[in-house]
């Protein structure tokens, strides 16, 4: 299952929602019997830290290129 370009509106209750739309998408993944989930961030953008405060850590990096 892959959650892809998912959005929270700003304001005042963004981080609650986003909270909530985290927590319930961990809960269906343990529920379904999904043991490990990962996500992709920028390393340059809030998202990472975000979801390192929420306890997920740093696996790895990748890198793309392009030469034009």
């Amino acid at each position: 299952m892959e959650l892809a370009g998912t959005a929270v509106a700003e304001g005042e209750e963004a981080g609650t929602a986003a909270d909530t739309l985290l927590a319930t998408g961990l809960a269906l993944a343990a529920a379904a019997g999904i043991p490990q989930l990962f996500l992709i961030a920028d390393v340059t953008d809030w998202p990472r830290e975000w979801y390192s405060c929420r306890g997920f850590t740093e696996l790895g990096r990748s890198y793309s290129f392009l030469n034009r």
